[in-house]
């Protein structure tokens, strides 16, 4: 999926290969903090990628770590100031679908959990790293494969 210089915010996580286009001219992409992204200054920006005009580049170092965003901006004069700029966020995903023991039927059933590791769902000791938080989270979580526990 693209990224576009339209002051947006794209879920992209480390690791991923980010395609930038760079339409409407020359630019280059240049790292900053949230502070100068949001005045358009390039006060301690580092460069990402050199001036090029037109089509598109693709880096694999713009995408943020878990939990964190990350401000990107053309550094050419003025380019910013008219949305040339852009933010990449890792969302750290808390909820999810287990399937896992109830402990009130010791039936292996389908259930809501929350992360107590916010990072990743771990395993420790054969069972899932989870609080349960009951009931049934497929509306949360439709497209998404559930986590199964040892225990079932």
């Amino acid at each position: 999926m693209s990224i576009y210089y339209d002051n947006s915010d794209y879920e992209r996580c480390s690791g991923e290969k980010i395609l930038v286009n760079l339409e409407g001219g020359t630019h280059n992409i240049v790292e900053v903090n949230k502070v100068d992204y949001i005045s358009c200054v390039m006060s301690n920006g580092e460069l990402k990628s050199v001036q090029q005009s037109g089509g598109a580049i693709e880096l694999d170092s713009l995408a943020a770590p878990p939990g964190h965003t990350r401000y990107f901006i053309c550094g050419i004069s003025g380019h910013c100031l008219s949305g040339k700029k852009f933010r990449t966020s890792c969302v750290i995903k808390t909820y999810g679908v287990v399937i896992a023991k109830n402990p009130t039927t010791g039936q292996c059933e389908k259930q809501c959990a929350k992360w107590k590791n916010e990072l990743t769902p771990g395993f420790e000791d054969g069972s899932l790293d989870i609080e349960l938080t009951g009931g049934n989270c497929d509306e949360m979580s439709a497209n998404v494969k559930p986590l199964v526990s040892d225990a079932c």
